[in-house]
């Protein structure tokens, strides 16, 4: 029997191994695309365009969109008097939430998010916002330790089929540590 999932795509090197293991056990995949974090918006065009190629190849069910608004972003920052970690852990429920309550809308019991298989991103408070929403909207949170384990060959494939290969996570402070760390500048 197929099963539905709502997963959360931040890219489309995050979404290889996912992709991958979830149609492998059954599941319909529905991607929900929802990434206000990702600027300025030629890097969030680049990877919108590039998650469309790719999934020409690795059929998704669907693939939902909202329009690019990078000032909800902004105010996350401007909330969390711009502590790092808050940022980070806000901007994972605001997707998370947005993802959840996609899959109730259109009757999905399950959701997930490719953030699971980014080396960069903190598991651990990405599961435990997983966890509460799935308590709050009474879903099943789906989760694989497996997903990261891939991403180095993920990214190649990605490369491999001449896409764009994004060079930091998405969000502003991520570019300016990515340049800083280009520079040799450590925090």
């Amino acid at each position: 029997m197929n099963k539905s999932i709502a997963l959360h795509i931040c890219c489309a090197i995050c979404l290889v191994a996912p992709l991958e293991d979830l149609r492998s056990k059954g599941y319909k995949v529905q991607g929900v695309f929802f990434n206000p974090n990702i600027q300025p918006f030629d890097e969030y065009l680049n990877r919108y365009n590039t998650l469309k190629d790719y999934i020409k190849s690795a059929p998704i069910t669907s693939l939902f969109s909202n329009e690019y608004n990078a000032s909800i972003h902004l105010g996350i920052s401007k909330e969390t008097g711009l502590d790092r970690k808050e940022i980070c852990s806000k901007c994972y429920e605001l997707r998370l939430r947005y993802t959840a309550l996609n899959a109730r809308k259109n009757k999905i019991r399950n959701f997930s998010t490719t953030l699971l298989s980014s080396p960069f991103q903190n598991k651990t408070n990405i599961r435990e916002i997983g966890a509460k929403l799935e308590k709050e909207y009474k879903l099943t949170f789906i989760d694989s330790a497996d997903w990261e384990k891939k991403h180095y060959e993920s990214k190649k494939i990605i490369k491999d089929s001449g896409l764009y290969v994004q060079k930091y996570c998405g969000c502003i402070y991520s570019k300016k540590d990515m340049k800083a760390r280009k520079a040799g500048i450590t925090f």
